[in-house]
Formats: structure tokens, sequence, C-alpha cells
């Protein structure tokens, strides 16, 4: 049984306790906690002692499927969160200010987007070395308003409306296969090639009916990425859809067809409106739009 000591004078909470209790308690499980927090399990039910230790009394019913807040967490979590909302818009004002290119901007991306938006940054912080650029290679948009990154470059139909968006273009996309394999199938008929899809729950942007349109055709295998679709067709797994301003750049792949007018899908960049004032943040974005404007 947890022996807790008698909580008395607190003093002052150390932020990191709390700030993993808030994310445990809106996860439920440890596991999931630890995956968001980016550290290990142990980590987190670490700190969730500590900080029980700290208060003399338990946060969280444990079962097998998870945690649960007893009474007192509840009303801790609500404390929390009024605290965590104060350090997001701390933080978001504090990356407002300044009128200097310099410091660190973070910027989340797909990895279909990386190899275009590189070059661009390239320039920029030669033009500006105080400039530090962070990429998160991601197909999830990250919390803008609580600081997990500061411009997104997004593949979406329905931007969030609570940030500030841009449409850069209408990416293109068409069908590809492997050098390899096109010369084995000796065939332009679609039919004829082994395919490798897009997994529903990633596709590019939103799924858009992609299962129907491959009704009948030999599956060989689904992905979750760019990387994963790119590296399936270049071994000749099969034909797969992708970005032509990725693809096109691979001298082993074949398009298959002129890009598909009807699947043509919009790229967004985003950013929160507080961060219009920085200028670290409007010279990358005026970068990245440089960058898309043509699809």
């Amino acid at each position: 049984m947890q022996k807790y000591n008698t909580p008395g004078f607190l003093g002052r909470l150390p932020w990191g306790l709390l700030e993993n209790f808030l994310v445990a308690a809106e996860a439920g499980s440890i596991r999931l906690a630890s995956e968001r927090l980016g550290v290990n399990h142990s980590t987190v039910s670490r700190q969730l002692t500590t900080l029980e230790e700290h208060l003399g009394k338990p946060v969280f019913d444990r079962f097998s499927h998870g945690l649960e807040l007893n009474s007192f967490g509840h009303g801790l979590l609500e404390h929390v969160k009024t605290m965590d909302g104060g350090f997001d818009a701390l933080t978001m004002y504090l990356n407002s200010v300044g009128d200097e290119i310099s410091g660190a901007v973070h910027i989340t991306l797909g990895d279909s987007l990386l190899p275009s938006a590189l070059p661009a940054i390239g320039t920029l912080q030669r033009e500006h070395p105080g400039l530090e650029v962070q990429f998160s290679v991601s197909n999830t948009l990250a919390r803008m308003e609580k600081g997990e990154a500061d411009i997104a470059l997004r593949i979406t139909q329905s931007p969030p409306d609570h940030l500030v968006g841009h449409q850069l273009a209408y990416l293109q996309v068409a069908d590809y296969v492997s050098k390899t394999l096109f010369a084995t199938v000796d065939s332009p008929d679609e039919n004829h090639y082994p395919w490798v899809i897009w997994d529903l729950d990633v596709s590019m942007g939103e799924a858009r009916n992609f299962d129907e349109r491959y009704a009948g055709k030999h599956i060989a295998c689904r992905v979750d990425s760019s990387t994963a679709m790119l590296g399936a067709v270049k071994a000749g797994l099969g034909a797969g859809m992708m970005l032509c301003l990725f693809a096109d750049r691979e001298p082993d792949l074949v398009r298959l067809q002129p890009p598909m007018q009807t699947q043509a899908i919009p790229l967004w960049l985003l950013y929160h409106p507080q961060l219009r004032t920085s200028a670290k943040v409007q010279a990358v974005v005026a970068a990245l739009k440089g960058v898309f404007k043509d699809g």
C-alpha cells in the first residue's frame, strides 16, 4: 500500500510534475502518457508517485485498464488546466515579440513536403545565421495554441478556424511505378499492376474514397507515410499514388498518367494569430510561401 506524507506546507510544486499529471489525466493511461511526453513508462509512473507523495494523497485510482481520476484528482486537474493555459499564453507572447530574425522556429509538416521546404530554409538561414529551425515530420496537426509548433504545413480540406491560414496551392498527384516493374509488366494498363495504397487513416489529407478507386485491383500493401510509399514503389511492390512534387524528382520512377485533377489536394500554411508580429516566424512563412506557390 502506498504511504503518503501529511501535506502540510506544500511549497512550490515543480511544474514538470503537474504537466506530467495533466498529460496522464488526459491520456487515461501511463503508456499513452509516456508516448505523448516522449519518455519511458517508468519515468511517468515515477513522476506521478512523486507528485502524490508531495501532495500527501493519491490523485488517481489505478486499474488494469488504466488510470481514473479520483475526486481530489478532478479538483487538481481544473487548477492545473488553468495554470497550463497561463503558461501557453506566456510562451505564445514571448514567441510573438522581437523584430530580429533569429532564435528558434518550429515547423511541423508531412514527409512528402520536407524535401521541397529544406532548400528555402537553407537560403533563409544563410541570410540570417542566427535562425534555428526545428522540423517535426508528422501527419498529425500539432496543438499550435500550446506551442507544439509555430508553423504547420498541412494537406487538408478543412484547416482549423482558430489558426491563420494561407492556402498555398493545389498539389497535383499521379500514379507512379518503378522503371523495373514497368519494364516487366510491359503494359500501360493500370489493371496489370499490383498496387501500394494509402492507409485510410492517413492518406494525403483525407481518404477521398481511395479504396473505391482500387476496387478489383490487386492490393500488394498499405502504407501510412510518403516515405513508405516511395520505398515500396521503388522496390517494385506495386504502383502507387504520390504527390508529383515529391515523386517527380525520383529518376527510378515512371509516371503512369498525367496528374489527376480530380484528386488535387489543397496545401495550407497555418500559424497562431499571435505570431503575426513575430519577425522570425513571418520570415519563415514568406520563404515557405515562395516554395509551394505553383503546387
